[in-house]
This record gives structure tokens, C-alpha cells and sequence, in this order.
């Protein structure tokens, strides 16, 4: 069984989620915070660098969450999740795959480093502040080329929504963070009346 060693408000999310739309059998190891980083017995072993989520089925070792992603897919697939190469929408499918995980996802390490992780005597303002200004950019950009629509691609469900939607849910998160424009916070609440993603949220 896949086991995914885990901390709660991390990208973990976007592994569970997928596997609980998948179907996919999985334990899931809570890994604590302790004075000298990460700490559960089997984690040192499986993942030198220390950082989670991490994932290990069989004799496979991974730490890039959206690897995890396309990994899971492609062996325990097929899934409606996976848009094929001749789709229409497979462009936009990967763009915002790429788009949550180069352009959006840095800016809100940074705003969450300057509001909760660094000692207080750490942060910056300066640094904060840009942060929030980037993260609203990138969600005013997603917001336009989103639209209306229920999805981010192909009229359903798929991997791109498990980006997207982690995005929001860690932008939702941020302490005086920015806000989720209106059709992002719409998409937003019809990802939360999802059971898969209302299972996932809960670990």
C-alpha cells in the first residue's frame, strides 16, 4: 500500500485529493515538527532533504508532489484526471498545472514565511507585502482567463483542478491574506461540495 508521509497545510493536499477521486488505497503517516526538523521514525530513511509530503510505493521513493500526481495517474490510471495530448484543452491543462505550481506557489511560501514560519524577528513587511501584491496578480490573471466556467479545463474534473484547487484552498489559509476573486470563490466552493476534496481537507 502507498504510504504518504504527511503535515497538514502543505501540498499532501493535492496527493490525498487525488488519490480519494482515484480511488486509491494509501496510509497516511503524520510526520511532527520537533526541535531538530521533521521527525517520525521511518521518515530519515526514505527522504535525506527532510521535507514532506513524501511518498513511497514499493520500492518508490518521491518528494515532488506534483510528480506524485502525475505518477499516481499514469500507474493507476486510466482516469478522467488525465487529459491526453490530443485533447483540445491539454495546453491549458498543463498551463495551470504550471501556473499554480512556478508562478503562484512561490509568492505564497513567501507571504506565509513572513507571517507564520520565520521568527517574528525574521520577517519583513517589505517582503510580506510584495508577496500579497504577487499572490493578488496571479489570482486577478487566473480569475480573467478562468471565466465562468465550473472547471479549469474540458468542462470536468482534472489534474488541473487538483493544482488550481490546492491553490485556492492555501490562499483561503493565508493569515490578512488576499482574497479569492469572485469566480475563483465560486470554483472555490464547488471544489469543497466535492467529496474527495471535503475527505482530503479533513487530514
Amino acid at each position: 500500500m502507498i504510504r504518504l508521509f504527511h503535515m497538514p497545510t502543505i501540498r499532501s493536499l493535492r496527493v490525498i485529493w487525488l488519490m480519494e477521486e482515484m480511488g486509491i488505497a494509501y496510509e497516511l503517516v503524520p510526520v511532527s515538527l520537533g526541535p531538530h526538523g521533521l521527525e517520525h521514525p521511518d521518515f530519515a530513511r526514505y527522504n535525506p532533504l527532510n521535507t514532506v509530503p513524501t511518498l513511497v510505493d514499493g520500492d518508490v521513493v518521491m518528494t515532488e508532489s506534483g510528480a506524485m500526481v502525475s505518477y499516481l495517474m499514469t500507474k493507476y490510471g486510466p482516469t478522467e484526471l488525465a487529459l491526453a495530448a490530443d485533447h483540445r484543452d491539454y495546453p491549458a491543462y498543463l498551463h495551470w498545472q504550471w501556473f499554480c505550481e512556478a508562478s503562484l506557489a512561490e509568492h505564497i511560501v513567501t507571504y506565509r514565511l513572513h507571517t507564520e514560519f520565520l521568527p517574528p524577528d525574521h520577517r519583513s513587511e517589505t517582503a510580506r507585502d510584495q508577496a500579497s501584491k504577487d499572490i493578488q496578480k496571479r489570482l486577478q490573471e487566473a480569475e480573467r482567463r478562468f471565466g465562468a466556467q465550473s472547471w479549469a479545463v474540458a468542462d470536468q474534473v482534472t489534474a488541473a483542478d487538483i493544482f488550481l484547487g490546492h491553490a485556492c484552498h492555501a490562499v483561503v489559509g493565508l493569515r490578512e491574506g488576499p482574497a479569492l476573486p469572485q469566480n475563483l470563490q465560486r470554483y472555490y466552493q464547488r471544489l469543497m461540495d466535492r467529496p474527495a476534496f471535503a475527505r482530503a481537507t479533513r487530514c
